[in-house]
């Protein structure tokens, strides 16, 4: 018995050997790539209603020496329909150890996908027939999921929602790279006008989580308007400011001429004077040297 379990355990370990050891041929689908125009957020690809869609699909053939004879490539989405690049009429062949980037194109439709809120999933299918011409048979199917492929989710926005998703953006990116930081502008028509495109944008992000984008475009548009006024007013106020600060440089230059003038005229005053008190001492001395040189009047008598 216990023999009989070695070879077992024997067997078992030789057949796990060869599997690690012995991989299946295969078709290698590669990385998938969304083209644009597409709006990007982040792990989705969305694609605007009636806009264009299109995928590029790498294929590798590292299996059949005599080529791989590819006659369609499938999008399945989960909402259960396909969308087919149809080969069938003139099937490309990919030789041993080339790769074919394969484009699958059809149009987003908002309806198909049934709703913005639902972020879609999808598997990438492979079919590949026996010959290049003539009666043909299929030989295998190959697919890979979104997940292997490490895909984008697939969404489809209606027109409104798209174009409020844009606006959104392009606020978005304005208070981002706002050198003046909001409510810094000097001017205060500026200063007005930013918050009253906040104020605009607040309303805009409510009434677009609320699901109305037409009214979401509206006030994303007037907040674009104001912001543009903020700057208008800052540009014409600019070559005022700079007008002041000129004068004010001015004003200042001359205030320390004026002074160093003062100053300059005080210090020849003084030295003029210390000369004068110098050449009166000087006088002083003379005339008291003078005086002790005098000779005594008169005699004495006896």
């Amino acid at each position: 018995m216990r023999k009989i379990s070695i070879l077992l355990c024997s067997f078992l370990f030789a057949t796990l050997i060869s599997m690690l050891t012995i991989s299946p041929a295969q078709a290698a689908i590669g990385e998938i790539t969304w083209l644009q125009p597409y709006l990007q957020k982040d792990g989705q690809v969305v694609y605007e209603h009636n806009s264009t869609v299109s995928l590029l699909v790498p294929v590798e053939n590292d299996v059949h020496s005599n080529g791989l004879n590819v006659s369609r490539v499938i999008i399945s989405f989960d909402w259960g329909q396909n969308k087919t690049l149809d080969l069938s009429a003139s099937i490309t062949q990919i030789g041993e150890d080339e790769t074919e980037v394969f484009k699958v194109t059809f149009t987003a439709s908002a309806t198909e996908a049934v709703t913005s809120e639902w972020a879609h999933d999808y598997k990438i299918y492979v079919e590949h027939v026996n010959a290049t011409s003539g009666p043909t048979k299929i030989v295998g199917t190959w697919q890979r999921t979104r997940a292997q492929l490490s895909a984008e989710l697939f969404v489809v926005y209606p027109t409104d929602q798209a174009d409020a998703w844009e606006l959104k953006q392009t606020i978005g990116r304005i208070k981002l790279n706002d050198p003046f930081k909001d409510l810094t502008f000097n001017s205060t028509v500026s200063k007005l006008a930013v918050y009253k495109a906040q104020n605009e944008t607040s309303n805009g992000d409510a009434l677009y989580d609320r699901g109305d984008f037409v009214g979401a475009k509206a006030h994303y548009n007037a907040a674009l308007i104001l912001y543009n006024a903020a700057y208008s007013a800052e540009e014409a106020l600019g070559p005022k400011l700079d007008d002041l600060f000129t004068r004010e440089i001015e004003s200042r230059i001359s205030n320390y001429e004026a002074s160093a003038s003062l100053a300059s005229s005080f210090s020849t005053t003084s030295i003029l004077l210390g000369f004068a008190v110098m050449l009166f001492g000087i006088g002083y001395i003379i005339k008291q040297l003078g005086t002790l040189r005098k000779p005594v009047v008169g005699s004495l008598k006896e």
